[in-house]
């Protein structure tokens, strides 16, 4: 995808974005450019124009494909698209209908799109802070003082320095959040098709799951989860709760997962659980993959606490309790082995 400057308008891609059909790395280096409070204003009139050409589109049958192609005709300062509109005989109310709603929407469209056209752009220094596959606690101190805990494979964007309206972050993977409050200057989550917005809390991210499902839990404070470019579909989220958006819906649930941050905390509690789950939660936990030599092991039931411990004192706890052992075949995969047999 191109940058996005005063002289440069990818209007493909904008469709593409208006239809949430970009890529992850496409949609970060377009908010990049939305960052711009003067952008953003330009591109809410264009995205009005267009959620009202799509609207006309399904009552009307409008080609909508011409009309944007008239559209960036025009912008391109052609003037060869002047010649006098004739209506034939045979016309209908209803064609003319559809013609006059397309010319409404190309004048919206060509205006908004003139300003953007000529609209300067203020570059913005960014940074971008990756984990490795082998870290999982990974911390990065923003410019504001707010906190971010990045888990392994994942990776945060932001600016150098905030801007004056609000704090703007994107993720890639998962992360927890201790936001600085400031009740003038939102904080706002990029990640897949999702938003978050918070004053100042902490919460953890997670875009780590398939189909490009995003789930936040809110450990302390108010979050505010919804869709890009639909601020409508939202789900207001209280301490304790877990909102869920997928590609079509955004909903919410109280979380009774105990070990739902871990791996951040470094905080484990099992109450009778099967070791199989135990084990799931310890793996995500320190990023290892314990498996089992035999699978008898995965029904055993543990109760135990665990707080801030390395991973060797809860395997030595688990394999005790059980007259196991474990054997590590590489920095991260562990295999749990029964003494019995």
């Amino acid at each position: 995808m191109k940058t996005y400057n005063s002289n440069n308008i990818n209007w493909n891609f904008m469709a593409k974005y208006l239809s949430e059909e970009t890529n992850d790395t496409d949609n970060e280096v377009f908010e990049i450019w939305l960052k711009d409070k003067r952008n953003i204003n330009i591109f809410n009139n264009i995205k009005k124009s267009w959620e009202l050409m799509d609207k006309t589109k399904k009552m009307k049958n409008i080609n909508i494909e011409n009309a944007w192609d008239n559209l960036k005709f025009r912008i391109d300062g052609d003037e060869q698209n002047n010649a006098d509109f004739t209506v034939k005989p045979d016309f209908s109310v209803k064609k003319f209908m559809r013609y006059a709603a397309t010319i409404i929407i190309l004048m919206g469209l060509f205006f908004s799109g003139y300003v953007l056209y000529n609209s300067p752009v203020n570059p913005i220094l960014y940074t971008s802070i990756k984990s490795s596959n082998n870290e999982y606690n990974k911390k990065v101190v923003l410019p504001d003082g707010s906190k971010v805990y990045l888990y392994a494979d994942s990776k945060i964007n932001f600016p150098k320095e905030f801007s004056n309206d609000f704090r703007k972050v994107n993720l890639k993977g998962e992360a927890f959040f201790e936001i600085v409050r400031n009740p003038e200057k939102s904080f706002i989550v990029s990640a897949h098709n999702a938003k978050i917005k918070v004053l100042g809390t902490s919460f953890n991210v997670n875009a780590n799951l398939p189909d490009k499902k995003v789930e936040v839990f809110v450990k302390t404070g108010k979050v505010e989860l919804y869709k890009r470019n639909n601020e409508l579909a939202h789900v207001i989220l209280n301490s304790g709760n877990i909102g869920i958006l997928n590609r079509n819906d955004i909903s919410k649930k109280q979380n009774d997962n105990k070990n739902y941050v871990s791996w951040q905390t470094r905080d484990l509690i099992f109450r009778d659980k099967k070791l199989d789950d135990v084990i799931r939660v310890i793996n995500k936990t320190y990023n290892v993959d314990i498996s089992y030599e035999t699978s008898d092991i995965k029904n055993l039931r543990i109760t135990s606490t665990f707080s801030n411990q390395p991973i060797d004192t809860v395997l030595e706890v688990i394999c005790s309790t059980f007259n196991l052992n474990y054997k590590i075949k590489d920095t991260r995969k562990i295999v749990l082995i029964n003494n019995s047999n």
